[in-house]
């Protein structure tokens, strides 16, 4: 995200950014344990929220069913602008 991602939209400047939110990549998921936290999601959503752009999140995958609401529930806080909420993550405490 750092090397390629955001300077990417730095020169690009786009008027809309688009993003398939998936959580297909989230630690606990059973397809893909690609070791995403909840707090990764949350953290791109904040820096996407810092382009000043209109964003567009579109959710679609994630397959455990109780890891996927932690990941959107992050997202959300950071469109809304709001602290993180006092939800465990419990890949955070491992």
């Amino acid at each position: 995200m750092d090397r390629v991602v955001y300077p990417a939209l730095t020169a690009f400047a786009p008027d809309l950014i688009l993003v398939s939110s998936g959580f297909d990549g989230s630690a606990l998921d059973p397809l893909g344990h690609q070791m995403l936290t909840a707090k990764f999601y949350g953290d791109v959503a904040a820096r996407l929220v810092g382009f000043n752009t209109p964003l567009v999140f579109v959710h679609e995958g994630g397959y455990n069913e109780n890891y996927v609401p932690l990941c959107g529930v992050r997202v959300v806080e950071a469109l809304a602008g709001v602290e993180r909420s006092n939800v465990v993550d419990v890949m955070q405490v491992r």
